[in-house]
């Protein structure tokens, strides 16, 4: 019962910040103003700087430019983030 309490509370406090931002901004007051998720670790410019070396050799493994990414930009990744990362920037989203 007080879990439903606590969440009505929250939905209760949600829809008056809403109506709050609805009345001050209308429509476009209730678009987040956020970016939304952790900002990259890698800028636009590593990322280009990225593309540009591994395009200085044929083919490359994920541990290769996990290395590289770590050694060149002092960044940490998990190889599935890497492979993340080289799907983008080929265009591959």
């Amino acid at each position: 019962m007080l879990k439903k309490q606590q969440r009505n509370r929250s939905y209760k406090a949600t829809g008056y910040s809403w109506l709050k931002r609805w009345n001050s901004k209308g429509y476009e007051g209730l678009i987040p103003e956020f970016g939304g998720g952790r900002p990259p670790k890698l800028t636009k410019e590593q990322k280009e700087k990225l593309k540009e070396i591994l395009n200085e050799k044929d083919s490359w493994t994920t541990k290769e430019v996990q290395k590289l990414i770590e050694k060149k930009f002092g960044v940490e990744y998990s190889s599935y983030h890497v492979r993340r990362i080289l799907k983008s920037l080929h265009g591959i989203d």
